[in-house]
């Protein structure tokens, strides 16, 4: 009766970690968003500086105007995502933290999915961010 009482709690718990894994997981993802986010508002403040560095330095041509819609077109990627991310993730009420969902794998593997494809874009928007910031510190180089 003892080992049926062990086993009974023992397959119990291993029930639970799947959605402590998926918990665990959601709050890894954001926390790497977050992190990300704010490494690109940092960088904000380098755009715009670049943006009229370039305007001030070089002259009015195809390429000057291609850097500066590049340098622009980043940070509006970035205030779209912050945008975006706000509206389905508020900071006061990330789904993850609902006490509520706690035990709901479907909800955590859903939830999941979206902090995926959100770190998936944030990832994009450095690339861009870097690109731009790169190829107009080139072009001023000269």
């Amino acid at each position: 009766m003892k080992y049926l009482y062990i086993i009974t709690i023992f397959l119990f718990v291993i029930s639970c970690l799947p959605s402590n894994k998926l918990d665990d997981s959601n709050q890894k993802i954001l926390g790497e968003i977050i992190i990300e986010h704010d490494v690109l508002m940092e960088k904000m403040g380098e755009i715009k500086k670049l943006e009229n560095d370039i305007k001030s330095i070089l002259s009015e041509d195809s390429l000057s105007e291609k850097l500066v819609s590049s340098l622009r077109n980043s940070n509006k990627m970035m205030m779209k995502f912050m945008q975006d991310f706000s509206d389905e993730f508020p900071y006061d009420k990330y789904p993850m933290n609902s006490k509520d969902n706690k035990g709901d794998d479907e909800f955590l593997k859903d939830v999941n999915q979206r902090l995926k494809i959100q770190k998936e874009i944030i990832l994009n928007i450095s690339k861009s961010f870097d690109k731009s910031i790169f190829n107009a510190e080139k072009s001023l180089e000269k």
